[in-house]
């Protein structure tokens, strides 16, 4: 059986040439500030192929991202989470727009 390789991007430059040679017929959509919670690409019948991201780490990232180097605490995982929801699960880019991976759905 074959093991699942786990890809990591320096930067979100790498993720797009990734992408682009993965996917060289298709425009597909990032968030630049989210390539460290880049899960894969969906695809389905009747969907499109989008970028899929980690929900959690999307949600770490922004906080630790608002903290700016300060410590990361409650007040700013809660603005991490309401930026987040309404600027970025919110957002529709057209028909490649990214997704998110719930993986704990007791966190929901």
């Amino acid at each position: 059986m074959n093991q699942l390789k786990t890809l990591n991007f320096e930067n979100n430059d790498d993720l797009e040439t990734y992408l682009e040679e993965s996917y060289f017929d298709l425009q597909l959509t990032t968030y630049p500030n989210l390539f460290e919670a880049f899960v894969g690409v969906i695809e389905g019948k009747g969907l499109e192929p989008k970028v899929c991201y980690d929900y959690n780490k999307s949600i770490t990232l922004l906080a630790e991202q608002m903290a700016d180097q300060g410590e990361l605490n409650d007040k700013n995982m809660e603005a991490a989470i309401e930026h987040f929801e309404f600027n970025t699960l919110g957002a529709y880019y057209g028909e490649h727009t990214p997704v998110f991976l719930y993986r704990n759905l007791e966190e929901l």
